[in-house]
């Protein structure tokens, strides 16, 4: 799944590699199965490549990870001069998947 969304294979072999590797193809079946398009999938990759950096700065291991670690890495980032506008940890299941988000234009032409 996760190689999908690159053209290069090592970029998918390289994130796998990371400590979040083993849950990217999930996250992105999820993502997938919610309406999310593959350009909104890999920036959200992205975002998760540079949170695993992030985590190795920090000496951090995945089970030290929950929702105040991941506030200080979005301020980190913000920081930076990176935003993560429309980024959040899913709190869905991925199990019964909603439509995609649709735009309509009002009034209809």
């Amino acid at each position: 799944m996760l190689e999908d969304f690159f053209v290069v294979p090592a970029a998918a072999q390289r994130l796998r590699s990371c400590s979040l590797g083993v849950h990217l193809d999930a996250f992105c079946a999820c993502l997938a199965d919610l309406g999310y398009r593959r350009p909104t999938i890999r920036h959200k990759l992205g975002v998760v490549t540079d949170l695993t950096r992030w985590m190795a700065e920090e000496h951090m291991a995945v089970v030290d990870l929950d929702e105040r670690r991941v506030d200080e890495f979005l301020d980190a980032r913000r920081r930076r001069g990176r935003t993560c506008r429309g980024f959040c940890v899913p709190r869905v299941s991925c199990r019964r998947p909603r439509p995609p988000v649709t735009t309509r234009r009002w009034p209809p032409c």
